[in-house]
């Protein structure tokens, strides 16, 4: 099947919008964006095997307000104005930029400003796509 260069873009700072009233998805306020986007998933200490939950999460506002980044919540919580990890995928930090270098620092970037006890995410995201553009390929 072929696929698209283009990736799904907005601003990300407020959702639902600020006056938005009904039903709203996500995809009546997305945009395409040609730039390459990447995706650090942030996982639970033991993942993929037992883990434990209740870690308090810090920086995903820091992460969140950098240029181009959007942190994704899937093993989150929120209790008292502080973020709890619940899952063994915790984060998804996606970074957009002007080329797929510049995406993955934006990336990378924006995970070392999250922090919670026995977090780990790999550190080899979209190696291969560098190899080959370093090859000329």
């Amino acid at each position: 099947a072929a696929t698209s260069r283009w990736r799904a873009t907005r601003s990300w700072s407020r959702w639902p919008p600020p006056g938005a009233s009904g039903s709203w998805s996500m995809t009546s306020c997305a945009g395409w964006s040609p730039e390459p986007a990447v995706c650090v998933v942030m996982a639970s200490g033991g993942y993929p095997g037992a883990f434990e939950a209740g870690k308090p999460i810090s920086g995903i506002e820091d992460a969140d307000s950098m240029y181009g980044v959007k942190v994704f919540h899937a093993g989150t919580n929120r209790r008292d104005n502080t973020y709890y990890t619940s899952g063994g995928r915790v984060l998804g930090v996606t970074a957009r930029g002007k080329d797929l270098p510049d995406a993955v620092e934006r990336a990378y970037d924006a995970v070392m400003k999250i922090r919670f006890d026995g977090m780990h995410y790999r550190k080899d995201i979209a190696a291969r796509g560098l190899k080959h553009l370093r090859a000329g390929k």
